[in-house]
């Protein structure tokens, strides 16, 4: 018998967990570190992700926020969709009401159901009540129950991010960036452009 059986499948690898303790990590580093460290630490994720959707594009049920799979063990379908879809959905919620509205919103959240464990339909139920109107400015349908990245999700924006994505592509006409650009990188920094190089290049671009 396995240790998870009798555990729910959703409760077991929740978005709710791990999405929104995606957000609060990356709340953190934003207020920590600046915005351009948060954006890159959601660049990683944006990569993550997107690896993720083609990781599982023969067995799309795994790409889903709400997956409900009895007898599967959660080790084989292990991967950063909860994390990351989880966290563009709520950073989706955050855009459309504004942070301040966004923040209340998780205020309540945490009053209501501190040491509680909650499901999807529950944190839908709360969020309609709390936030009138919401699902028709959001489409939540296809954000819980649809596969793959929805249409609304979103890239990060910002200079240093589009400048080691712009990097990463030059690699493959054989341009690697210059001890001077390289020289002050961060961790996060290397992270994002490592992960952004081609998969395979020809010699000839070396």
């Amino acid at each position: 018998m396995k240790m998870y059986s009798s555990i729910p499948f959703e409760t077991r690898i929740s978005w709710l967990i791990l999405g929104f303790t995606t957000y609060a990590e990356r709340r953190i580093i934003e207020d920590v570190q600046g915005k351009d460290r948060a954006d890159l630490n959601i660049g990683i994720g944006w990569k993550g992700l997107n690896d993720e959707i083609e990781r599982f594009k023969d067995n799309v049920e795994f790409t889903k926020l709400k997956t409900k799979q009895e007898g599967v063990d959660p080790d084989d379908v292990y991967s950063q969709v909860p994390y990351e879809k989880g966290f563009q959905f709520l950073w989706r919620i955050e855009r459309q009401i504004g942070r301040p509205a966004f923040d209340e919103f998780l205020k309540k959240y945490i009053a209501t159901f501190k040491f509680q464990s909650i499901d999807t339909e529950t944190f839908l139920d709360f969020l309609k009540a709390t936030l009138p109107g919401i699902e028709n400015q959001i489409n939540l349908q296809i954000w819980i129950d649809g596969t793959g990245i929805p249409p609304d999700a979103m890239e990060p924006e910002s200079a240093i991010y589009t400048k080691l994505l712009s990097l990463a592509q030059e690699f493959k006409l054989g341009k690697m960036p210059s001890e001077d650009e390289a020289a002050d990188w961060n961790g996060q920094q290397w992270e994002l452009y490592l992960e952004n190089l081609p998969n395979s290049v020809e010699a000839s671009q070396v």
